[in-house]
């Protein structure tokens, strides 16, 4: 369920933005990111709305990134 509710927040906005998916486990936090040439605002507001359940069930921060042109 945790895993499920951080790919929603991913398209939170319904208009597919993401391009490419990239995931990078450090041993401090785990790094989600998203590059597309769209604006994430909603997408990055909502996730870390959402990370908080996936923090307690797994132990590690995990956020998202924006990678690509800004919009």
């Amino acid at each position: 369920a945790a895993l499920l509710r951080l790919a929603d927040a991913l398209d939170d906005s319904r208009l597919q933005k993401i391009d490419k998916l990239s995931v990078s486990i450090g041993k401090e936090k785990i790094t989600v990111t998203g590059q597309t040439v769209a604006n994430l605002q909603l997408e990055i507001y909502v996730f870390r709305q959402k990370a908080s359940f996936f923090e307690t069930v797994f132990g590690l921060p995990i956020v998202l990134k924006k990678k690509g042109r800004r919009s």
